[in-house]
């Protein structure tokens, strides 16, 4: 495809993004990427900034700043910015991308998925042909492993050995378990041709979405298409001291690693406190949404670079 056509094809992409979130009355802002905590979850690794003065991290994602914004207006607001991750480059990896994130005030993760599904269908200009399964049924049809969000460790060390899944360490956590089954043999079982949204994720999983009734899992969603996870969105936790516990547990994981834990966000626990509404929030890759949409396309070069 010839430069100009993609230029013109990711411009009319953004028009059509920014039309449809502007229609549902949502306001888009900017806010810092230079800040001083990048990222919540202890797996995800920041790229960091010296200056004169001192040192400050990229943002990861425009949440923790974002939530700041929720808590002072009240109101549903969205953003398209450059985010940062010092993740190796792959195909669909880069260091630097294009996210969209966006929170609906007085609404849960049933209406994020609705919007989604209805933002992707305008993109792609069809009905696409979605799948909707819980994380317990969508592990059960690709392993055998019924209601993963309840195992122990041992029990689901001896699920994994029994069917002969993957390879364990005996240093391994139940999230290290987990994420071994999905990327080795969850992920791979999914329908490429079709996107794929996987909700209610064990609450172990999960740092700051909201807990269902059923105390195990949380109002967690991510969509899959073409081998990619092109979304993660949730309906947000406001509860601060269940905040400080969750960060508790991410930092000693990522102790437990040998990395440095992040400094705990102090900017999230004041908008936690002070005004935070009930609201569900969604990250989406841009990058990833535009090859899944339009291959025709192309991947950008540094895509191809790293490769």
């Amino acid at each position: 495809m010839h430069p100009t056509i993609k230029v013109k094809q990711w411009a009319a992409f953004l028009k059509q993004i920014r039309g449809y979130l502007d229609s549902q009355g949502l306001v888009e802002v900017y806010t810092e990427a230079l800040v001083p905590v990048g990222a919540f979850e202890g797996t995800i690794d920041v790229l960091q900034v010296t200056y004169q003065a001192g040192k400050a991290e990229l943002h990861t994602s425009p949440e923790i700043e974002m939530k700041g914004v929720l808590a002072e207006t009240g109101l549903s607001i969205y953003q398209i910015c450059k985010c940062f991750r010092d993740d190796p480059p792959t195909g669909v990896h880069l260091r630097e991308f294009t996210m969209l994130e966006f929170y609906r005030v007085k609404a849960d993760y049933q209406t994020l998925i609705h919007d989604l599904k209805t933002l992707f269908n305008l993109l792609s200009g069809s009905e696409l042909p979605f799948l909707e399964l819980t994380m317990d049924e969508l592990v059960e049809q690709a392993t055998g492993i019924a209601s993963i969000g309840s195992t122990t460790s041992e029990q689901l060390t001896s699920q994994i050995k029994e069917r002969g899944l993957i390879a364990l360490s005996p240093t391994d956590s139940w999230e290290d378990m987990f994420f071994k089954l999905l990327i080795e043999k969850v992920e791979p079982w999914l329908d490429p041709s079709r996107p794929v949204i996987v909700r209610d994720y064990p609450i172990a999983l999960s740092a700051l979405a909201k807990a269902n009734p059923d105390g195990r899992t949380v109002q967690r969603f991510e969509i899959y298409w073409l081998g990619m996870e092109l979304c993660n969105g949730c309906t947000e936790l406001n509860d601060v001291a269940e905040l400080k516990r969750r960060f508790a547990k991410e930092q000693a994981n990522r102790s437990n690693q040998g990395k440095t834990p992040h400094q705990f966000p102090e900017r999230l626990e004041r908008a936690m406190s002070n005004g935070f509404p009930h609201c569900a929030g969604v990250a989406v890759g841009l990058d990833r949404l535009f090859w899944a949409l339009y291959p025709e396309a192309g991947k950008s070069d540094q895509q191809r670079d790293n490769e």
